[in-house]
């Protein structure tokens, strides 16, 4: 399904639900009304606060987003570094990795997002790093500090 469509359907499906509670309150009369106005609105904002600490739009709380970001230099995002990570300018070069280096954990899940994101540099994301990513400059790709 579309996004456009999945939003029609949704704002749709809103758009009855307001309606037929708009009608249920009409024949409740007012004292009945309030009464369950109440209690929609306390299992509205239960509702509410599990969403919220289940971490929003994310189902498993592990995605990024910096969808629609506007930013005049670079938009880095970077999740699952088990091991060195550089990004920016010039620095020292990092120490061999041992012989036995950790591979890089497993994907989580949940992605990362940029949709409609404006950068005035360069846009990174990095996931699953085991040990030594690097990223010079701006992020461009032109390799100025």
């Amino acid at each position: 399904m579309t996004e456009r469509r999945r939003r029609w359907l949704v704002g749709a499906g809103a758009v009855l639900v307001l309606a037929g509670l708009v009608v249920f309150f009409v024949f409740q009369g007012l004292d009945r009304a309030d009464k369950w106005a109440g209690v929609g609105s306390f299992l509205l904002g239960l509702g509410l606060a599990v969403y919220g600490l289940r971490g929003g739009d994310s189902a498993d709380g592990s995605g990024q987003s910096a969808d629609g970001a506007t930013a005049g230099g670079s938009i880095n995002q970077v999740r699952g570094v088990a091991g060195d990570l550089t990004i920016g300018g010039s620095r020292p070069a990092p120490p061999p990795p041992p012989a036995e280096a950790t591979p890089p954990p497993p994907p989580t899940g949940g992605g990362q997002s940029a949709r409609g994101a404006r950068a005035g540099g360069g846009l990174n994301q990095v996931d699953g790093v085991g040990g030594s990513a690097r990223i010079d400059g701006d992020g461009t790709g032109s390799g100025a500090p």
